[in-house]
């Protein structure tokens, strides 16, 4: 969801020309599914995304541009245990799987480790399942608490008959809470706290499956799990919520740096008539900041050093909207201007 453009890498030849023309087209193709569906990258160990390209017109030049973004899932793909190489699986390679062509794809993949191995919701997979199992033991035992367990007695030489009588008795004692039983039957009931303690067991191990989880996404720090640290520390929090910072900064990175080397460098390479350095992605990854806070440094910025700012983008940070015709216009206080200090020169006694 941040903002993000094309920047030209140098001003040499068409470098400003060539980012123009790749950030217009981009705009036109759903960018904001595509980035979200590279970010699993994170999740699964790799996120691949099929680029097709096509010969259009701009500005009366014919370019071969990206026309459309296919997100392909992750288990459409096979890793080659041998190179850790990613091979897209068709009807026709169902087991090896097809190389995937150079310029076709825009593949993220999560490194220092195999890529098989390297997906976080591989490390999450126990964990969600016993978290599963936890909360359906939970569910049962609590269907299960304050009521008794019914126990049919009859001799050993019973006949069949009575035998089942027995148990649709204690079917019924179960299902609508009474039965009818006959004098030469015993029905006795066993105490329902017999399995432990739910809230210390059941409830104990959801705790610490959601504690892990969120070390595994965010990081171990204070921010998500503070309960060893003696309770809640909004300082401590905001030192380590840091670590969190720089995760979405390293993703930030890392997006960039496979949307160079996948949709730019092979978009120069299709148009040889360019004379220019395959653009950058930027994505506008900032820290969040009150309103009061960046109207301040818009005005410093502005005043002091006399950079010019954007009026919609402080209008975006403080949500106010254009004003529909003047009626609607408040008028506002003229900006200030900035005068040199007068030098004084201190006459001699």
């Amino acid at each position: 969801g941040k903002e993000w453009e094309l920047q030209p890498d140098g001003n040499e030849g068409d470098s400003e020309l060539a980012a123009r023309v790749l950030g217009m087209q981009l705009r036109r193709l759903p960018m904001v599914d595509t980035f979200d569906h590279q970010l699993t990258f994170n999740d699964k160990g790799w996120a691949g995304t099929e680029i097709d390209w096509d010969v259009v017109e701009v500005d009366g030049r014919r370019w071969v541009l990206p026309v459309w973004l296919a997100n392909v899932p992750a288990r459409r793909f096979r890793v080659r245990p041998e190179t850790d190489e990613l091979r897209l699986l068709t009807d026709v390679a169902r087991t090896e799987g097809e190389e995937l062509a150079p310029g076709k794809w825009w593949v993220t993949r999560r490194s220092a480790i195999r890529v098989v191995r390297s997906g976080l919701m591989r490390t999450a997979a126990w964990l969600a399942l016993w978290k599963r199992f936890a909360t359906r033991d939970w569910v049962v035992y609590a269907e299960k608490f304050g009521l008794p367990l019914p126990l049919a007695k009859y001799p050993r030489d019973t006949e069949d008959q009575n035998k089942d009588i027995a148990v649709q008795i204690v079917e019924n004692i179960g299902n609508d809470g009474g039965a009818a039983v006959p004098n030469d039957f015993e029905v006795e009931f066993a105490d329902a706290a017999r399995n432990g303690d739910a809230s210390g067991t059941h409830g104990a191990l959801i705790e610490f499956c959601n504690r892990e989880f969120a070390k595994l996404i965010n990081g171990a720090t204070l921010s998500s799990d503070n309960s060893s640290s003696g309770g809640a520390s909004y300082a401590l929090g905001e030192v380590h919520a840091s670590v969190r910072w720089e995760a979405v900064q390293g993703d930030a990175e890392r997006i960039q740096d496979t949307f160079l080397r996948h949709v730019s460098e092979p978009f120069i390479r299709f148009n040889p008539s360019l004379r220019a350095l395959p653009p950058r992605l930027e994505i506008q990854v900032v820290r969040d900041q009150s309103p009061r806070d960046l109207l301040d440094a818009a005005v410093r910025l502005r005043n002091e050093l006399g950079v010019e700012v954007s009026t919609s983008q402080l209008r975006q940070v403080t949500g106010l909207r254009n004003p529909i015709g003047t009626a609607d216009a408040v008028p506002g206080a003229p900006a200030p201007t900035m005068t040199p200090a007068k030098k004084t020169t201190k006459e001699p006694a």
